[in-house]
């Protein structure tokens, strides 16, 4: 019974609070770059109106002090650890989610976004903020912030428009990337060519 009223307490006031407000005019006291990186990711997940924040970490750290600044987005907490997965569950606002290595932050960042478009349902046009640092297994490095949008190409399982065109041409990006080459190569021979064309014709 104690415990119930303790929840319907906790419901109550976290529906009554406006944490937009207490988080704009708060002034928090910044005690290093991480809780810097921090708290700038909160304000710019809430001045593009983000869904979500997603925090790559291998300590878990950037996810708790992210959590710790009670922005009105949900987070989702990355990371490669499963002690880390579980302590983040205690973090408020936080869904940890489990991740393998990755061989770099394009792909890490990748990775994050369709779990995190999987996980909220996001749709077209939706903003989220992602964080983390280099992808060399050092602890405390968060050091890039990303605004991505969710395109409708991402949704239906491509990397981008340019993934979706190549899939219905039926055609490799291989051979793309060769068609590009062969015209940087070319193109300055085919510009002396009309260069030439045009002074014969006047």
């Amino acid at each position: 019974e104690a415990v119930r009223n303790m929840a319907q307490i906790a419901e109550y006031t976290e529906a009554h609070t406006s944490y937009r407000k207490r988080f704009l005019n708060t002034e928090f006291k910044i005690g290093s770059v991480l809780d810097a990186m921090s708290h700038a990711t909160c304000s710019m997940a809430i001045d593009v109106d983000a869904k979500a924040i997603v925090v790559c970490s291998v300590s878990g750290r950037t996810a708790m002090l992210v959590s710790r600044f009670r922005a009105p987005v949900n987070i989702i907490g990355m990371t490669t650890d499963v002690k880390i997965w579980r302590r983040l569950s205690m973090s408020w606002g936080v869904t940890p989610v489990m991740a393998e290595q990755f061989p770099s932050m394009d792909v890490m960042f990748c990775y994050a976004q369709k779990e995190t478009t999987r996980i909220l349902n996001l749709q077209p046009g939706d903003n989220i903020i992602l964080t983390g640092g280099a992808i060399n297994g050092l602890r405390g490095n968060t050091d890039t912030i990303k605004l991505e949008t969710i395109s409708d190409c991402q949704l239906r399982g491509y990397e981008s428009p340019l993934a979706r065109t190549l899939k219905h041409s039926n055609m490799e990006r291989a051979t793309l990337d060769a068609m590009f080459g062969a015209i940087d190569e070319y193109l300055p021979k085919f510009w002396q060519y009309l260069k030439a064309k045009g002074k014969a014709l006047g």
